[in-house]
């Protein structure tokens, strides 16, 4: 971890220091997202196609997860369904308003969960 800080802290003032068309508050900013996933440890991430649809339009999920080996996906799209292929697609048939998703990912030894609250909406 002091390994990690004392490589972002050097990056920070040479990027402080080159001209370019980047302010440095944007680098910053970049650096501040990053996360370091320790060995064996996975942390769950997702993204969606669209986030406001038609309950006639499909959805597509993509797994954005970080970690070593992977082995297992499970999804729960808020309304009573749920899928454990690792990038789905999904239609919300009979429902309407806002739907909660969660993503779990696990590999041999850890697990993580992503809930995105509110995160899809359907008209």
């Amino acid at each position: 971890m002091k390994n990690l800080l004392i490589g972002i802290i050097s990056l920070f003032f040479l990027l402080s220091s080159v001209s370019c068309e980047k302010e440095t508050s944007d680098y910053i900013k970049d650096l501040k997202s990053i996360k370091k996933v320790s060995e064996n440890d996975v942390e769950a991430r997702f993204s969606a196609s669209t986030t406001y649809t038609s309950s006639t339009d499909y959805i597509y999920f993509t797994d954005e997860s970080a970690g070593d080996d992977i082995t297992s996906w499970y999804w729960d799209f808020g309304d009573g369904s749920y899928s454990t292929e690792q990038n789905p697609y999904h239609r919300y048939r009979y429902e309407s308003g806002y739907m909660t998703v969660s993503l779990t990912v696990s590999n041999s030894t850890n697990s993580d969960t992503e809930t995105k609250t509110d995160y899809i909406y359907i008209y």
